[in-house]
């Protein structure tokens, strides 16, 4: 048993109910092999080396040891075929869907600095100069009307967002403080679908 286990590529382990109660008692063979097989996968964490089948009537466990291993159930006689061709997918490390890469992950840092909000914000105070601007017959928005209608946004940051889209040629602003929307605004509310 162990010259086997150690020489093998796969293992295939039937967990009856009767083959359950003795390896978790650590009884009789069941036991020595339970022994064996424990020092293997100690060895190697992720090993696939030992496929639990489950052929149990009513029941679908596998010995403690065994608990975080994938097992194919085989108790269910109607879905033989599909249990079947689980198990020669597995034993052929061939799975009818397989894994995804794994993505970058999105909380390693790729520069030193805190990526800039800007785009967010630019988006939001444009959004709000749009909607005054097609929602009332006001051609120059006051800048007060604009404050008024901004709930999220504090005065200083939409005060730089301001100056930020005028730099951008989206709008422009008079000595009075009125804000009007150039064709560039325009453009960028449509791609930005901030207006249809």
């Amino acid at each position: 048993m162990e010259k086997q286990l150690s020489e093998c590529d796969r293992v295939t382990m039937v967990c009856t109910d009767r083959y359950v109660k003795k390896a978790d008692n650590g009884s009789g063979g069941v036991g020595y092999e339970k022994m064996i097989i424990t020092s293997d996968l100690s060895q190697s964490i992720n090993t696939k080396k030992v496929i639990p089948i489950i052929r149990q009537a009513g029941t679908n466990q596998v010995p403690i040891f065994l608990k975080t291993k994938l097992f194919i159930n085989f108790s269910i006689d109607d879905d033989f075929e599909s249990s079947y061709d689980d198990l020669v997918r597995e034993i052929h490390d061939a799975p009818l869907f397989k894994k995804p890469d794994i993505g970058n992950n999105p909380f390693q840092g790729i520069t030193d600095s805190a990526p800039e909000k800007r785009v967010d914000s630019l988006i939001e105070a444009m959004s709000i100069i749009i909607s005054i601007y097609e929602n009332s017959s006001i051609v120059d928005i006051p800048y007060d009307l604009l404050i008024q209608r901004n709930s999220s946004m504090s005065s200083s940051l939409l005060d730089l967002q301001i100056s930020i889209a005028q730099e951008n040629g989206y709008i422009k602003v008079d000595l009075l403080i009125r804000i009007k929307v150039l064709p560039a605004g325009s453009k960028f509310a449509i791609e930005h679908k901030l207006t249809k």
